[in-house]
């Protein structure tokens, strides 16, 4: 519900359709949150609302400060003559809230159902491209998601086995891999035989920790959060000489299916225990699905592939591909450890290498009908050609993908390839095209009760709301996915939902609201040692910082973040320092070092053929050397992105910086009024804000040009558009108060910077930089197996 009322008292009008307040004949001007405020407490005017009730209202429950609701107070306030001292407007009632005070002289009708929850006001739609962090978000969830798609010869939905980590009670120190590697074993020997779905370990690790319990209770929640018809359990003892696992199958509704096998050695039981959990579930086993009759339940093979697992399940990347690369040396043939390897090879930007592992598996899947195997090669492949650029390409190994799913019998393969396609969509900027493909997953996953795919599902329709600049959509459905990542345990879904709705909330232009959020998520992700989330996050929040002036803490986080890119050898975290280091120096006005930086930053993201985020960094090296007055630098890096964009027409989104580029290129070249035109028209063709060009960027680089012409009347022209981002947006409120002397408003322009210094010096951006330790150099030591 809404009201359409208007309210009159003293000298103000309040216009609650119209979003307006007038006092007299002169329109008062405030920002959006402060009417929102003033709207809820008149529409609930007859009682003292708490500070719970008016976050739930304002902010829909997301973290904000006590601050925040201080500061809006205080607007509210000044804009109707009022102040904390007086309190003739709105009053403090201690112990229970805040009140209307004021008398109202006039109103219409009002529903007598009207409540705090009737009188949330959205946003006005405000576009601007989405933070490179929430962007990443987007597909690294969907591709963290490796469902397999098993055959099956029917339209009844199959088994979904969760494989639950080994319970090792043997007290070695040596057996530490056990744990998860003996528990990926069994699901990669399952997922092999096919005819059931496998719940990925990955999942299963987010959900159970290092939690164990014998609780049926428990036990069935747990199955029911996983989305599994079964769960497998297993306890690794020593007697005497030998080991004893103890394997358990259990399911709703059914006794537990219970054995003890014993040997010599713990692998040789995780693999001896899969015809035992096929026997359960009524199924034949099969030979092995190798190729040219190649076998991993070989005891060396599947102990090196169990400690490569394990390698992988802690984040060490480097590690496992070295244990992948053991099996394939003994026995090129194999193609789990093959695609495992292609998996890891992707994740640490090896992307020509995982290419050639995953076509060589896809093709031998396609010759042995083997879809299963198939799909989750294409998947990958997916994944690769994203990552290089390539959209068309990923979308081509998807549309195979879903050739192999014609039903609904395998509804957690079905909804995990339309989730990534929905990402991969995104990416390519087909949104239309992204939310028909995950909406289609929402359903399917929902039905399974698999938390962690609805928690990337509701990401990537959360990111398709902000890249339309609908902001209050997106709040919600990261909202929903940060409760639906804590119902299933998965932390790092947490954090990355966690993670793009700061990166929302800045790009809406709430920037200190944006930054406690970041601050969060990097100490979730240091906790989990996420080094991927922890290195984004860092490098995004040392953005924001830097907005605000606060250097210092921004180049250690940057510093901190390089750290951990070296240390772990990865390019693309490297990449990504360099690339935030830029932005900060030009921030500070140090134009040299931010294009030495950003030209480290194209370098390595070219290296690793990130082509989407190399065209970001050349789009701004050119704004750094218009800027800096380089034309030089500018032309070259705009010749750059056009050469890069003309090599891989697949890739729509990259053409999409150009015409933004190309305005600057021709500034920098003295060619004033042709640029400043340019920028205009895509402003005036932009009116609805949705998709790109990125407006705020825009019109900030518009407003900065008509400046240097000394032209502030027509820079404060753009200010009514820039008013989102002029409410907490530093860059945003430096460019009015610059318009505004220009002008020769000085009380005005007086205002705005005090206004200015006091966001400067929230306590919101006292944030510990220790938070982001140095990180530990890797083991990269390898037991023999």
């Amino acid at each position: 519900m809404r009201s359409n009322s208007v309210y009159q008292f003293q000298e103000y009008t309040v216009d609650i359709a119209a979003r307006a307040i007038r006092r007299g004949g002169s329109v008062v001007e405030i920002e959006a949150k402060v009417f929102d405020l003033i709207a809820l407490l008149i529409e609930n005017r007859q009682r003292a609302l708490s500070k719970r009730e008016i976050n739930d209202a304002l902010w829909g429950q997301r973290p904000v400060t006590d601050a925040a609701l201080s500061q809006l107070l205080s607007k509210a306030r000044r804009a109707l003559g009022d102040d904390g001292d007086r309190q003739k407007v709105i009053r403090t009632v201690h112990g229970r809230g805040l009140q209307w005070a004021a008398e109202l002289d006039h109103e219409d009708q009002v529903p007598e159902s009207a409540s705090v929850e009737s009188t949330r006001v959205p946003r006005a739609t405000r576009a601007l491209w989405l933070a490179a962090f929430a962007a990443t978000v987007a597909i690294a969830i969907a591709f963290l998601i490796p469902q397999l798609p098993p055959s099956a010869n029917d339209d009844n939905p199959l088994p979904r086995i969760a494989v639950l980590p080994i319970n090792d009670s043997t007290g070695e120190p040596d057996l530490g891999w056990t744990r998860n590697g003996l528990m990926g074993l069994i699901g990669s020997l399952l997922q092999e035989q096919g005819r059931v779905e496998v719940i990925s370990s990955q999942i299963v690790q987010d959900v159970v920790g290092k939690r164990d319990s014998d609780n049926p209770n428990q036990l069935n929640a747990l199955r029911e959060s996983l989305g599994a018809t079964h769960l497998v359990r297993a306890e690794l003892r020593r007697i005497g000489t030998l080991y004893e696992l103890e394997l358990q199958l259990s399911s709703a509704g059914r006794p537990d299916r219970r054995d003890i096998l014993r040997g010599s050695a713990p692998t040789p039981l995780a693999v001896d225990a899969v015809p035992r959990i096929q026997h359960w579930l009524g199924l034949i086993p099969l030979a092995s699905a190798a190729e040219d009759g190649s076998d991993i339940r070989n005891p060396f093979l599947a102990e090196a592939y169990a400690r490569g697992l394990d390698a992988s399940a802690h984040g060490d990347e480097s590690g496992a591909m070295k244990y992948f690369q053991i099996c394939l040396d003994q026995d090129p043939g194999l193609l789990w450890p093959r695609l495992r390897l292609a998996s890891a090879q992707g994740i640490t930007n090896q992307q020509d290498a995982s290419i050639e592992n995953a076509t060589r598996v896809a093709d031998v899947a396609r010759k042995s009908g083997q879809d299963d195997l198939l799909v989750q090669a294409l998947r990958q492949l997916s994944a690769t050609a994203y990552f290089k650029g390539d959209g068309d390409a990923a979308a081509g190994y998807l549309d195979e993908a879903l050739g192999k799913l014609p039903d609904d019998s395998r509804p957690l393969a079905l909804a995990s390839v339309h989730s990534t396609y929905g990402a991969v969509e995104i990416k390519r900027g087909n949104l239309d095209a992204a939310r028909a493909h995950l909406n289609r997953a929402l359903p399917l996953t929902r039905s399974t009760g698999n938390k962690r795919n609805e928690t990337s599902v509701l990401v990537n329709l959360a990111i398709i709301d902000v890249e339309r600049g609908q902001f209050d959509d997106s709040f919600v459905l990261f909202r929903q996915a940060i409760d639906s990542a804590r119902q299933c345990g998965a932390k790092n879904l947490e954090i990355r939902a966690l993670g793009g709705l700061g990166a929302a909330e800045y790009d809406s232009g709430q920037a200190l609201m944006a930054i406690p959020m970041l601050s969060q998520a990097v100490t979730l992700a240091q906790e989990l040692a996420d080094m991927q989330t922890t290195v984004h996050v860092a490098t995004n929040l040392a953005r924001m910082l830097a907005d605000f002036g606060r250097y210092e803490s921004a180049d250690t986080l940057i510093q901190r973040a390089l750290e951990i890119g070296q240390q772990h050898g990865n390019t693309a975290w490297q990449a990504k320092a360099w690339w935030a280091r830029g932005i900060v120096a030009e921030q500070r006005g140090d134009f040299s070092e931010a294009g030495d930086a950003l030209d480290k930053a194209h370098h390595l993201f070219a290296l690793t053929r990130s082509n989407l985020d190399d065209a970001a960094v050349l789009a701004d090296m050119t704004r750094v050397g218009v800027r800096a007055g380089n034309a030089e630098l500018a032309e070259r890096a705009a010749s750059t992105l056009a050469a890069l964009v003309e090599a891989n027409p697949g890739a729509p989104k990259l053409a999409l910086m150009i015409p933004v580029v190309e305005a600057q290129a021709e500034y920098a070249k003295g060619n004033v009024a042709e640029s400043m035109a340019a920028l205009q028209k895509l402003i005036d063709d932009n009116v609805s804000g949705l998709d790109w060009p990125p407006r705020y960027d825009v019109l900030l680089q518009l407003g900065r040009w008509r400046l240097e012409q000394h032209d502030p009347g027509a820079a404060l022209s753009l200010m009514s558009a820039l008013a989102p981002w002029r409410e907490q947006q530093p860059n945003a409120i430096e460019l009015y108060i610059a318009a505004l002397q220009g002008a020769g408003k000085n009380n005005e322009a007086s205002a705005e910077r005090i206004r200015l210094e006091g966001l400067k010096s929230s306590p919101d951006l006292d944030i510990d930089v220790d938070l982001l330790l140095p990180a530990a150099a890797p083991d990269n030591s390898i037991p023999s197996p």
